[in-house]
């Protein structure tokens, strides 16, 4: 995960997922 997250990849599967409905992003 922390490749992932240098590469600023959290951000982007996180969108992914948001885009899918898989992530609530009204926390």
């Amino acid at each position: 995960m922390e490749d992932l997250n240098e590469a600023g990849g959290v951000y982007a599967v996180m969108n992914e997922l948001t885009k899918v409905g898989l992530l609530d992003t009204d926390l």
